[in-house]
């Protein structure tokens, strides 16, 4: 049978071995250090994460007041709207008996203002042939 010889002996490997394995620790401390971080800033991101849904939340309660207000003007303005159309509609029936109004009264000036003149008329004459 063939001895089995090898150029680096067994205890020479292992302790090769262990001597790259040290160099492994101080990286791995970094990278748990990293991972605890990181794990932190995980829960910083969920906080903020929550404050941007809390913060989202109250802007669209906010919008959803906003259009219920909006929806009330729409229709205070539809009913003005009608208001407006209405008395559109019926102003010139108005213009039509305010005229008819205001010719009555003009003429009834008209006749009583003739009237006084009549009178003056009828008073310079009795003066006139008096004298």
């Amino acid at each position: 049978m063939a001895q089995y010889k090898p150029d680096v002996p067994l205890h020479t490997s292992l302790a090769q071995v262990s001597a790259s394995l040290d160099a492994l620790t101080p990286a791995l401390t970094t990278i748990s250090t990293s991972l605890a971080d990181g794990k932190t800033n995980l829960g910083d991101v969920e906080t903020e994460l929550n404050n941007v849904s809390d913060t989202t939340k109250q802007i669209s309660d906010a919008l959803g007041g906003a259009q219920t207000v909006v929806d009330q003007y729409q229709t205070v303005t539809a009913q003005l709207k009608a208001s407006v159309e209405a008395t559109q509609a019926a102003a010139p029936a108005w213009m039509m008996v305010v005229a008819w109004i205001l010719t009555f009264v003009l003429v009834w000036i008209l006749i009583t203002q003739l009237g006084l003149f009549a009178q003056g008329l009828d008073m310079l004459r009795d003066r006139r042939e008096v004298k």
